[in-house]
């Protein structure tokens, strides 16, 4: 049996947080929260941004933090739902699970008049390119459109059996990052910061 944790909470505490202005951006925020390899059609007019070419990617955050309180952080909470991870983190997932997220580039800048205006280019984004089915909808409390869609999971359980992965988004409800008990105990072992991780359940893997 494995272990399966939700994690990265975008939210650690309101001064920690760096902000996507999206709005201000070339890039919607939304692309990275679909559990595919980028660039792909999502088939929504009003979302072709999704086929976006990636050099072209406009992913600059803002932080009311100083540079170095930024830089104490592997991982930077963020309201994007989308990790930023530092280079030592990136090295770890490289390692642990190279085919199960793409990861880009970004720009962080110090907008905080208390602090001295910085530009830091430490962190990179990373896209989870993987969704797993593990919601056992029989026993999990969900809640639907009147479309009959996913709105949200409100109490969830696991299928007693899942397709294998380290890192990915819940089918369903990609807003949702997992793990399994592999990378959450590589990520424990070297100390890694800016990272909840919650337990789910146990189930077993099936390739």
């Amino acid at each position: 049996m494995t272990k399966i944790y939700k994690c990265w909470n975008s939210y650690k505490s309101n001064s920690h947080i760096l902000e996507y202005k999206w709005r201000e951006r070339k890039t919607d925020s939304y692309i990275f929260m679909q559990g595919k390899n980028l660039p792909f059609d999502c088939g929504y007019v009003e979302r072709l941004n999704t086929l976006q070419d990636p050099k072209d990617y406009d992913l600059i955050y803002h932080a009311e933090i100083s540079e170095e309180k930024l830089k104490g952080y592997a991982c930077m909470p963020n309201n994007s739902q989308a990790p930023l991870v530092n280079q030592k983190v990136l090295d770890m997932l490289l390692e642990l699970c190279p085919d199960e997220f793409q990861y880009f580039p970004v720009t962080i800048v110090g907008e905080n008049p208390k602090y001295p205006f910085f530009e830091n280019h430490d962190y990179c984004l990373i896209n989870i390119c993987k969704t797993v089915d593990i919601v056992d909808q029989s026993q999990s409390k969900i809640k639907y459109f009147e479309s009959g869609n996913f709105d949200s999971i409100e109490k969830l359980f696991i299928k007693n059996s899942i397709q294998k992965f380290n890192i990915s988004r819940i089918k369903y409800s990609t807003i949702e990052i997992i793990a399994a008990e592999p990378l959450v105990k590589a990520f424990k072992k070297a100390k890694i910061n800016g990272v909840k991780f919650e337990l789910l359940g146990e189930t077993t893997f099936v390739e």
